[in-house]
């Protein structure tokens, strides 16, 4: 490929720090391929001495293909090109090495899983199960507070949690086991304390590059400071417009103080969009320039000819879906459905689903199906079959108009195979005004067993009063009451179409299934972290609603220029026409749409 001014003059870069400010589409990769090749074809650099580090495996191996491509197949074998977690692993087993001891990584094939051992923990410690919420929760804090190099602090979460990190480290450290962001840590102590790894590294890298600078978090660059020579040959891609990954760690500070942190620093800047039309770089422009804490440069279109971007308000979200899902029908070229949230995937695959078209998920860990919502509702229901079943009450008592305690329960805990409730009416020690509720609850669970499933769902949200549940829940949970009132809202558009609850299970399991396949298909569904680095001719952004994106009236200045640089890159993923939706009612409730969109008219 022939490279443009700006490409070639930032490819033949000499020697200290650069930072290669590129905006979305303007070959980044093909920068750093090349910088490759300068160095090894013109200045004689040995391969073994260049090392580029990407974000990801895909990228890791895509970058290799194109090296490659690129280089003398010998020369191209030679350049070490790895994610910044293989390269910690390669440190970490060069310490197990010399020193014969051995570590067992968690979470790859046949070794133990994270997951397993907190939930096993999180029972020990709290007496109670966790949700798979829950688990992902802790799993982010983790994450979190490894990548940023900081201890737990009330911010991160609950105290409750803080229990289970702490047992779970502990655990860790004793059975010499290591998660992905522990080789972080690991390799970082290393590279700071043993002499051996300190010499054996220190020197080995003269060139070092490395992609997506903007997603790297405080210990990867530290990791990359103590490999850095001499003569501080670190070359950055980045853009600081595209970070969108502040709740793993990543530290976009690093890139817009690059010049205070690699003193003599050159900044290059790429600007030439050779994906997206001028509608879309317009579009993409008008927003992004309301983020104060950036870089000031501008995108520029080199296609020629465009449509305009397509903003369009729906009345119901409803409409929308099904809008997409006509469009869809006959759509040609690679289409992408992006949204903010991976809720937003399940109505829409829902249509899809209905109208027989063919997609593929890039969101495979969608909780939906496992979450808790639904299990209450099907338990809730459960019992209205069988309502001698005293363990399952136990489950749910609390969950519906509230009005029994712990202790009232403790009448049923020896009970098998008798009447739950009338054993509660009939007993001494409950008091008389919770007969009358106990009175109601008979009658409510008759009731629902005759209805269709989305009747159900209505009258247990509504006559049962597990609204007001979910209201509390809110409050003690990081998912809004209004997130987990849209949960139950979506089962209920899908309940809408079957007639009795096995229907509902068995409709649930296809939409899963379908969901979680790995066929391949034109149409993709992701969320917009799930398609950053892609392209696609045509690009749906949806729900483009206030309380969706941005996610919150509450969000800092800091959370806001989070939120738009999310958005910036949803559109930027556009090669031919873009398309921007938003809906004034979902649920009956009533939304506003996102400030982002009135940006984008300028």
């Amino acid at each position: 490929m022939k490279l443009n001014p700006n490409q070639l003059e930032a490819s033949r870069h000499d020697k200290g720090p650069a930072l290669v400010l590129a905006v979305p589409g303007s070959g980044k990769t093909t920068v750093i391929v090349n910088r490759i090749k300068y160095l090894i074809e013109d200045k004689g650099i040995s391969p073994y001495k260049i090392l580029a580090i990407t974000f990801a495996k895909s990228q890791q191996l895509d970058m290799q293909r194109r090296i490659l491509e690129a280089l003398d197949e010998n020369y191209s074998k030679e350049v070490g090109v790895l994610t910044i977690h293989a390269l910690s692993y390669k440190i970490i087993r060069e310490f197990e090495r010399y020193k014969k001891i051995k570590y067992t990584l968690l979470d790859v094939e046949n070794a133990p899983k994270s997951r397993n051992i907190l939930r096993k923990i999180y029972v020990d410690k709290l007496k109670n199960y966790p949700s798979e919420e829950d688990l992902d929760k802790i799993q982010s804090i983790l994450g979190y507070i490894k990548n940023t190099n900081e201890d737990y602090t009330d911010a991160d979460g609950p105290f409750e949690y803080k229990v289970v990190v702490d047992d779970f480290e502990a655990y860790k450290k004793k059975k010499r086991l290591i998660d992905f962001d522990d080789m972080l840590v690991m390799a970082n102590d290393l590279l700071e304390k043993d002499r051996h790894i300190i010499s054996k590294f220190k020197d080995k890298y003269e060139y070092i590059l490395l992609d997506e600078g903007q997603d790297t978090s405080s210990i990867q660059f530290m990791i990359l400071d103590k490999l850095i020579n001499k003569d501080n040959n670190f070359f950055v891609v980045a853009d600081d417009d595209q970070s969108i990954y502040r709740f793993r760690g990543a530290c976009p500070e690093r890139i817009l103080n690059f010049e205070k942190h690699y003193k003599g620093a050159h900044i290059y800047r790429l600007s030439e969009n050779y994906r997206s039309t001028p509608s879309i770089i317009t579009a993409s422009n008008r927003l992004i320039k309301n983020n104060k804490l950036r870089y000031v440069k501008e995108l520029n279109a080199s296609k020629k000819g465009s449509a305009p971007v397509n903003v369009k308000l729906f009345g119901k979200d409803l409409d929308e879906y099904r809008y997409i899902a006509k469009y869809l029908k006959d759509a040609s070229g690679t289409v992408a459905v992006l949204y903010r949230n991976n809720i937003s995937q399940i109505p829409l695959a829902e249509y899809l689903e209905r109208y027989m078209i063919n997609f593929t998920s890039y969101d495979k860990k969608d909780r939906f199906f496992s979450h808790w919502i639904i299990e209450d509702i099907f338990d809730i229901y459960n019992f209205s079959q069988n309502m001698n079943d005293a363990s399952l009450f136990r489950k749910i008592y609390y969950k519906i108009k509230g009005y029994l305690s712990k202790q009232d329960i403790n009448e049923i805990y020896t009970l098998t195979d008798v009447d739950v409730l009338k054993t509660l009416y009939r007993s001494e020690a409950i008091q008389s005004y919770k007969k009358d509720y106990i009175l109601e609850l008979m009658k409510d669970f008759k009731t629902i067993r005759k209805m269709k499933p989305s009747n159900i769902i209505d009258y247990i949200q509504n006559d049962m009063n597990y609204r007001g549940y979910l209201r509390t829940k809110g409050r003690d949970n990081s998912e809004s009451f209004n997130k987990l009132l849209t949960m139950l809202y979506f089962l209920k558009q899908i309940a809408l179409y079957t007639k009795n609850i096995d229907e509902l299970k068995l409709r649930l399991n296809v939409l899963k299934n379908k969901i979680y396949s790995q066929n391949e298909s034109n149409v993709i569904l992701s969320t917009i972290h799930g398609a950053k680095g892609l392209e696609f001719d045509t690009v749906f952004l949806i729900d483009i609603v206030d309380d969706e994106i941005p996610g919150s009236n509450n969000a800092s200045d800091a959370e806001l220029e989070e939120e738009r640089r999310i958005f910036y890159v949803g559109m930027t993923r556009a090669k031919e026409n873009l398309n921007i939706f938003a809906f004034k009612e979902r649920n009956n409730t009533d939304y506003d749409i996102s400030p982002f969109i009135n940006e984008i008219k300028g």
